[in-house]
């Protein structure tokens, strides 16, 4: 009795409701029936299939062959048809579809392929010296990115161009972005800084860069090592990046805290002040 409930229809005659299809049965006799051929369905399965009845069939599915409908009328509002069963392939969406999972083959297709890639860009570098620190650089994915969009169709360019066409074109571009700098030193002010150490050949270069609240910009580097003991020309170098910035945009020096440096940073403030007709003041020598 656990797949039916008992009632009366307005004839007072007892009835019996199916739970799972909501049909409606007439009379006990017909349930005793419908039991008898229900075991002897499952034992002709069980005949069939060693291993018993299939997961999908039980008593309620058999139940629905000899359910007799008797009206239209609709079904209880808490009952609801049982849906067909989902097997696993239902879980997962069809590899035909965008977010499909692809398969394990092509996982490791896309492996193998990738290490074949990184494996031509070591080659790269290996056979050509490359300093490994280049991967590093922030325009190295951004080139390997915008060959991915052209793909098959680019070729590289050629030895002639990286050495004449591409070098202007890039020295075109970042003589605009220094004179984009040069306007804000001429609004704000700048500071000229100068890096001079000695290396392990015991060389002295001198890097000259110079700040502003937009960013530091890398002027030059030279070897200095024949004149950086000598005031008067290391002096000279000083003027000649003072003359490129131009002297009334410098409104700070910062040079290395070593005699010859100090001396040569005093010149050139007097000088500049003098030019300008300003205070020795105006330039702080850091």
């Amino acid at each position: 009795m656990g797949h039916v409930t008992e009632g009366v229809d307005e004839n007072g005659k007892k009835i019996l409701t199916c739970l799972y299809c909501g049909k409606i049965i007439r009379g006990g006799d017909a349930l005793n029936e419908i039991g008898a051929k229900n075991k002897q369905k499952v034992e002709l399965c069980k005949n069939v299939n060693p291993y018993g009845a299939s997961v999908q069939q039980f008593e309620g599915d058999m139940l629905d062959e000899d359910c007799e409908e008797v009206s239209p009328s609709p079904a209880p509002a808490s009952s609801t048809k049982r849906k067909r069963p989902i097997g696993i392939g239902g879980y997962f969406a069809p590899r035909t579809k965008p977010r499909s999972h692809p398969s394990i083959n092509i996982v490791l297709a896309e492996k193998e392929a990738k290490w074949r890639v990184n494996m031509i860009v070591a080659r790269l570098f290996y056979d050509s010296c490359i300093p490994i620190n280049v991967i590093n650089s922030i325009y190295f994915q951004s080139m390997v990115d915008a060959i991915t969009v052209i793909g098959l169709r680019y070729k590289l360019s050629t030895y002639h161009s990286l050495r004449v066409n591409l070098l202007r074109n890039t020295k075109k571009e970042v003589q605009l972005l220094v004179d984009g700098y040069k306007k804000t030193w001429e609004d704000i002010g700048c500071t000229i800084m100068t890096d001079g150490w000695t290396d392990i050949s015991h060389r002295s270069p001198i890097n000259f860069l110079v700040y502003c609240p937009k960013r530091v910009c890398f002027v030059k580097s030279m070897d200095a090592s024949d004149v950086v003991k000598d005031v008067g020309t290391l002096f000279n170098l000083f003027e000649e990046i003072a003359l490129w910035v131009e002297q009334n945009n410098i409104v700070h020096l910062v040079t290395n805290n070593v005699a010859n440096y100090k001396a040569t940073g005093r010149m050139l403030c007097e000088k500049i002040a003098v030019l300008f007709g300003l205070p020795v003041q105006h330039i702080a020598l850091i």
